[in-house]
């Protein structure tokens, strides 16, 4: 898959697959749907948001996460 080469992990793909829904997930959330362990998570959905791939906002001390559609990469997925 090209965007696994571009993004350069699986779990950055599956990540995308999950918030293509269109819904705002916490990480929990994203983490079961991938089926991928919370560190795995973490890590990638991290270099999302700072690639601005992924947008993120806090409620108190839960952070969302969606895909950013202002973004290129996430209009592909």
């Amino acid at each position: 898959m090209y965007l696994e080469k571009i993004l350069g992990s699986k779990a950055k793909v599956r990540i995308l697959e999950v918030l293509s829904s269109g819904k705002e997930l916490q990480l929990s959330e994203i983490k079961r749907s991938a089926d991928m362990s919370i560190s795995t998570v973490h890590e990638a959905i991290e270099n999302l948001v700072s690639m601005r791939i992924v947008s993120v906002r806090s409620i108190g001390k839960s952070r969302l996460f969606r895909l950013n559609i202002n973004n290129y990469f996430s209009r592909i997925v």
